[in-house]
């Protein structure tokens, strides 16, 4: 069954934040991830999102064959990398959501 990472993101520093998505694409190559959506305005269906998503700008939906999987990249030496280099890069919240 597949899973998905869910994250919203604030973006603080751009030039950083594309050394992440460089570095994070590696990883997710490696674990066979495929990104099913990146937008930087989400169509609101419920809620006051502008009011409790203030501090997102970016939200990003990536799918993977499984939950051990989507759990391996995310503790790879690889995606790890691409963490230290979004440090002070962004702001994130992220999860796994699976069946």
């Amino acid at each position: 069954m597949p899973a998905y990472w869910v994250a919203r993101v604030k973006v603080i520093d751009t030039e950083k934040y594309q050394e992440y998505t460089q570095l994070a694409a590696v990883a997710l190559k490696k674990y066979g991830a495929r990104v099913l959506a990146r937008t930087d305005s989400p169509f609101v269906l419920e809620g006051d999102v502008a009011e409790s998503d203030a501090q997102f700008n970016r939200s990003v939906i990536i799918e993977f064959a499984d939950l051990k999987t989507a759990q391996q990249c995310h503790r790879s030496p690889e995606y790890q990398r691409a963490k230290q280099a979004r440090t002070h890069a962004a702001v994130v919240e992220s999860w796994i959501i699976y069946p």
